[in-house]
């Protein structure tokens, strides 16, 4: 019976860790998507400023706005919602949940409502939508006037390729490979749906348990009438109060009963078998042993009685038998042996004394106090010796504080948990350094840096006291103090001007937008016009006035150019980067492509080097390399013989790559502005450009984390080098 309750006991056991393990398993995989599912509320907040703006500028009408044209602007995979006061989809760019009414879902109709009534940017968790339950990132904006509430929903590739790391299958089957009683594990979510394959459950019985887990938001667990198995729904809560969504879980547990009872029959038979011929050699060995060994060990025994009263230089008498003389010889080897043990613990009592003496000398030394105490049977401490300036930096006397049990009044209340559970690591045959404070018997508080080493028996097995030494560190916390209050001022200052400077990021991204779209008009009108003149009064038109006209369309072209440039340059920020490996070589094989109209009628030499693959954006590392190209093949028309070359090599552990021509160069006194918006160190009129060229670059490469930068000669040519982290990794 002993041993089924303890198979029972260790089964339960099982149970209650392979339980354990698996909630802490599904919430930090939750904790994990959690922080991949915040790394999206950036673009997310940015996205929103084109909505407000355009809400703002339809005057609060949703069907006077074109949401449709803010999609195509932020691209395929956003989708923008606009959710009236009674909770019901209104409008959207997703048709499929147009209508949808959240009063459905009580909980989150209530978290939309306090949206709307406050004001600030609200993400969501990456959840399934309800219409085709793809995975989708959702956020949620109230409008100015708290009529209705804007939301954004992010969904793509990246969603389902970021999500497939996150495997909850082979986390469970890891854990349940350890629990041989468990026969299946299912996950589901909160609208009962499989996690593993995003389908529901079709069992009648299930859907009402898992409808019951749900509404209570607690564990249940029933047994299966056809098998007698166990099944434990566990509610995994993962709501999280600063979002919407609710990400929470249940697992089925079905626990195999059969072969527990297999594995218990199985001990109890083995078990008695083992008992009863246990007993029955016992019995005999027992009837034909007493006889023989009654009189020889009656004999040993009143010897070893003798000994035991402090005789140790009492010899055991011979006995008849071969095995009673070894008895004998090995108890008289053993008493001699324990007489010499205790000479030498005398001895080594006596060193013992002198060392602690030493120690204690040592200690004044090197710290302010030294303390060595007892541990009595009762668990009370009894001071053996102190040193030190203890009386000076408490009040109290070292008898005080330990005979008299002051030691515990001292420490501060906010310290005293702390300090108690290092001194039960003593009785773990462990030591600990802890600094807390003290109240001095005058009411002062004092930080103590303490450390204390556990002193055992011989044998290893009972506490038997400690060595403890000290230090006064009130002037150092103070210092640290002050130190901290300085770098809480300091990072405060510094988040100020972080948001400052990214709120004039987002206006003059939003001012170059504006600009940019609303130039496209007139520049078209006037391109148009310039046209028709040309066309229509072209025998009336004087020569000077075609040179005019001519001058105009060429100068439309570059301000549509200069357009362009401001609308790449500006989406560099919102643009999300993918990270691919990039073939530099077949990136700038493209580019000279693209500018095969600079070569024609030039001896241009083009030399490419050992251009080692790294991990980036390819599209934007291309505007890199077109930029720079470009930049190259202008400032070397000069040259009978242009000779650029593109190459790289390692510095510092990482990989540099540079473009290098030997055209007109640039004064380096200057070069401070080769990398700002609209700058230029040439004439426009030498070299024509809008100035945004290097500023793309710049920006760009800063993305990837990278640097960039130049060198030149005035007259001899340049060379552009830049950096991207992780190089060929």
């Amino acid at each position: 019976m002993n041993e089924k309750a303890s198979f029972e006991k260790t089964s339960n056991l099982l149970q209650v860790q392979t339980e354990e393990n698996i909630v802490e398993a599904l919430q930090l995989t939750d904790a994990a998507l959690k922080l991949y599912d915040n790394t999206l509320n950036r673009q997310l907040k940015n996205d929103f400023t084109l909505f407000t703006d355009e809400y703002n500028r339809s005057g609060g009408d949703p069907s006077e706005m074109d949401i449709e044209g803010i999609k195509e602007y932020l691209g395929p995979d956003i989708d923008l919602y606009i959710i009236n006061d009674s909770g019901v989809i209104q409008y959207s760019t997703y048709q499929p949940e147009i209508g949808l009414d959240f009063k459905t879902v009580p909980y989150f109709y209530d978290y939309l409502s306090s949206i709307r009534n406050s004001s600030g940017f609200f993400p969501d968790r990456v959840v399934r939508e309800t219409a085709t339950n793809r995975l989708r990132k959702f956020a949620y904006m109230p409008t100015p006037d708290h009529r209705y509430i804007l939301e954004l929903g992010l969904t793509g590739e990246v969603l389902t390729e970021e999500r497939s790391s996150f495997q909850y299958k082979e986390i469970i089957d890891r854990i349940s490979s350890h629990n041989p009683y468990l026969a299946r594990v299912r996950i589901f979510n909160t609208k009962g749906f499989f996690i593993s394959n995003d389908t529901t459950i079709r069992d009648p019985e299930v859907q009402d348990i898992l409808g019951e887990v749900i509404r209570n938001r607690t564990s249940m667990q029933v047994i299966d009438p056809a098998s007698g198995n166990i099944i434990k729904y566990l509610f995994i809560d993962l709501k999280d109060p600063d979002y919407g969504s609710d990400t929470s879980l249940i697992a089925e547990l079905t626990y195999d009963q059969s072969l527990q009872q297999e594995s218990i029959n199985r001990l109890l038979v083995s078990r008695i078998l083992i008992a009863l011929i246990a007993i029955f050699f016992c019995i005999c060995a027992a009837l034909i042993l007493s006889r023989y060994l009654t009189k020889p060990i009656g004999s040993i025994v009143d010897d070893v009685d003798h000994i035991a009263k402090g005789d140790l230089d009492y010899r055991i008498r011979p006995t008849a038998g071969i095995e009673f003389n070894r008895l004998t010889v090995s108890i008289n080897s053993m008493v001699a042996t324990l007489k010499e043990m205790i000479q030498k613990q005398k001895e080594t009592e006596t060193v013992l004394r002198s060392g602690e003496e030493r120690y204690r000398h040592i200690s004044e030394l090197i710290s302010d106090y030294a303390i060595g105490a007892t541990i009595g049977p009762d668990g009370k401490y009894s001071l053996d010796w102190a040193s030190g300036a203890i009386e000076q930096m408490t009040g109290y006397s070292p008898e005080e504080l330990y005979n008299k049990g002051k030691y515990k009044d001292i420490v501060h209340p906010d310290d005293r948990e702390l300090l108690w559970q290092s001194v039960h690591d003593l009785a773990a045959n462990k030591g600990f350094e802890l600094e807390f404070r003290i109240i001095t018997r005058s009411g002062e508080v004092r930080w103590i840096n303490h450390r204390a080493r556990p002193v055992w028996d011989e044998k290893q097995q009972k506490l038997v006291g400690f060595y403890s030494a000290g230090q006064d560190i009130t002037s150092r916390k103070r210092a640290e103090e002050q130190l901290k209050e300085l770098n809480e001022r300091l990072e405060e200052r510094v988040a100020e001007r972080t948001v400052q400077l990214e709120a004039i990021n987002r206006e003059l991204e939003s001012f170059s937008y504006m600009v940019s779209h609303d130039l496209r008009a007139p520049l078209r009108s006037i391109d148009s016009f310039s046209r028709i003149i040309e066309s229509d009064y072209a025998d009336s038109i004087p020569p000077e006035g075609r040179k005019y006209i001519n001058l105009v369309t060429e100068n439309v072209a570059q301000m549509r150019k200069l357009i362009a440039d401001l609308i790449n340059f500006s989406h560099m920020n919102r643009k999300s980067l993918k990270s691919e490996l990039v073939y530099p070589r077949d990136v700038i094989r493209q580019s000279l492509e693209d500018l095969r109209e600079e070569q024609k009628n030039r001896e241009v030499e083009i030399v490419i080097g050992d251009l080692p693959p790294f991990f980036g954006d390819p599209a934007m590392m291309k505007l890199v390399f077109l930029n720079l190209l470009s930049n190259a093949l202008k400032f070397t028309r000069p040259r009978d013989h242009a000779r650029i070359e593109i190459g790289s090599f390692t510095s510092d552990k990482e990989i540099v790559y540079f473009v290098r021509d030997n055209g007109v160069g640039f004064d380096m006194h200057y070069q401070k502005k080769l990398f700002g918006v609209f700058q230029r160190l040439h004439p426009a009129g030498e070299y024509e450009g809008t100035g945004l060229g290097l500023a793309i670059v710049q920006r760009i490469v800063h993305r990837h984390g990278g640097r960039v930068w130049a060198e030149s000669t005035l007259g001899e040519g340049a060379i552009f080098y830049f950096t991207v982290p992780g190089g060929n990794r």
